[in-house]
């Protein structure tokens, strides 16, 4: 009898065991997929209306036309950009490729075509800024814009992924 029992024990134990790992495979898994979905739904908010904030903007204009440029750039709706002004184009270009800034508005005092300098590689929203500010700048100041990508992907790079790699200067 005392056999019986024994048995009985070792198979309860056994289905015990059981039933444990089953539960805790079971919470896991539940785990993982709660954290997948809090990972989609912060995704899918954080890119459903993305709109920059902020975006560092070089600014390289004579002094006489300066403040009113940088109080227009920075008084745009939303607050998209946050222009600086820096001393020359060459110094405007050095701190795009060491992403100081994204983006470099420059003045031709002499002509009615001005430059805005971009890396292409600084994402869609900041590139659609890019845009919009170029838009702007000839509305707001009757004059024409260019813009050039100072970091074009190299030519075995027909996708355009090597972008602005860090160190890339």
């Amino acid at each position: 009898m005392s056999s019986k029992s024994d048995s009985h024990r070792d198979g309860s134990r056994s289905l015990d065991a059981r039933t444990m790992v089953t539960s805790a495979v079971g919470a896991l898994v539940a785990a993982v997929l709660l954290l997948q979905l809090g990972f989609f739904v912060s995704s899918v908010g954080a890119l459903h209306s993305p709109s920059p904030h902020a975006i560092p903007t070089a600014v390289v204009a004579p002094p006489q036309s300066r403040e009113e440029i940088l109080a227009k750039l920075n008084g745009l709706h939303g607050n998209p950009v946050h222009a600086v002004p820096v001393k020359d184009e060459a110094t405007a270009r050095s701190q795009i490729r060491h992403g100081e800034v994204d983006v470099a508005f420059v003045m031709d005092p002499a002509g009615t075509t001005d430059t805005l300098l971009i890396a292409l590689a600084i994402g869609p929203a900041e590139t659609d800024v890019a845009a919009q500010l170029a838009i702007a700048m000839e509305r707001g100041f009757d004059r024409q814009i260019r813009v050039v990508d100072i970091s074009p992907p190299a030519e075995s790079d027909s996708q355009d992924l090597s972008g602005r790699l860090p160190g890339d200067v």
